[in-house]
């Protein structure tokens, strides 16, 4: 199956344009409720980095998943359409610097964020925080840095009392 379904060369989130055709192609799937997958977020990996374009492919991906899932899979169509406004979410704290370049790329991903507003805003199994973080992504720039910011220190500090 994943012969079939290469990793596509060169690209980030590369993982994220295979998956779902692999499992939707395999014969038989298992699954439990044991914890046994951990992710771990190095202080120097991809998720800490600006936003390049190249890193673009992940919302790319998720688009791809969302038509894939429309065509094949209606079911699954909410939650197809909450991981690419999670995918443009997650862009959002490494681009809110302030700067011109931070301005365009908040409103090219604003502008991205519109299909995905309405149906993430009404779905009972969205998360108040992602709501309050697109919903402030569609107001504005500085509300989303203010919101974004806070968000990001309410994180860190849950960690470090977890850590402790």
């Amino acid at each position: 199956l994943i012969e079939k379904n290469p990793y596509p060369e060169g690209k980030i989130h590369e993982d994220l344009a295979t998956t779902y055709k692999v499992i939707a192609e395999s014969p038989k799937l298992a699954y439990g409720t044991k914890k046994v997958y951990f992710y771990f977020q190095r202080v120097d990996s991809l998720m800490h980095e600006g936003v390049e374009q190249s890193h673009l492919f992940g919302l790319e991906a998720a688009k791809q998943q969302l038509e894939y899932m429309q065509a094949n899979y209606p079911e699954v169509v909410p939650a197809a359409r909450y991981r690419c406004a999670f995918k443009i979410l997650e862009y959002i704290p490494r681009i809110i610097d302030g700067t011109k370049q931070s301005k365009g790329r908040y409103a090219y991903l604003k502008t991205e964020m519109k299909p995905y507003f309405r149906p993430v805003m009404q779905d009972r199994n969205a998360g108040i925080t992602v709501k309050v973080r697109c919903a402030a992504l569609m107001i504005g720039y500085c509300i989303t840095r203010i919101v974004f910011g806070a968000h990001t220190r309410l994180k860190i500090r849950a960690l470090s009392k977890h850590n402790a």
